[in-house]
């Protein structure tokens, strides 16, 4: 998006065949494996990234604004759902996810309805849940997720206390 308001429009830019996902620039180093699909500079997993519970479609931190679930954004721009719904909305979007084909959104999907059991947040409080969705999201190699199921092993919550694991 940037790329065409900064290249003199839609038509000039892709005429050229200038876009690409090397960011918005155009002169990154590599390419961009997921480039962020609202800034184009960066990953869609950098930093604060936050994800559509609808689509699962996932942003980069600067796009995302505060927080999780779209940060700053009102509608998801690839789905267009409404962002900003109850915690128990939030909720039942995240299952639906986790309903869906695996793909690159699932373990972000495991590792926040986890945070949702954890906490309490649209659900009951359930902390063996989400010790088993951390679980299964840090065997599909995120490390969000295994950072907090070290803490649920480290606090014993969810789990009995045990430093090794």
């Amino acid at each position: 998006q940037k790329l065409h308001w900064k290249g003199g429009g839609h038509k000039n830019v892709c005429r050229k065949g200038g876009v690409s996902a090397t960011g918005a620039s155009g002169g990154g180093d590599a390419p961009l494996q997921n480039p962020c699909p609202i800034c184009l500079d960066s990953e869609d997993d950098a930093g604060n990234a936050g994800m559509c519970f609808s689509c699962g479609q996932l942003y980069c931190g600067k796009c995302n604004g505060s927080g999780g679930g779209m940060g700053r954004l009102e509608n998801c721009p690839t789905c267009r759902a409404i962002g900003h719904v109850s915690d128990q909305e939030n909720v039942r979007r995240l299952r639906g996810l986790l309903d869906r084909p695996c793909g690159r959104y699932t373990p972000a999907a495991q590792n926040t309805l986890a945070m949702c059991y954890l906490h309490g947040t649209g659900v009951d409080q359930n902390h063996a849940e989400a010790v088993q969705l951390y679980r299964v999201a840090a065997d599909q190699g995120s490390a969000i997720a295994q950072i907090h199921l070290g803490a649920c092993y480290k606090n014993g919550t969810g789990v009995d206390q045990d430093h090794a694991e």
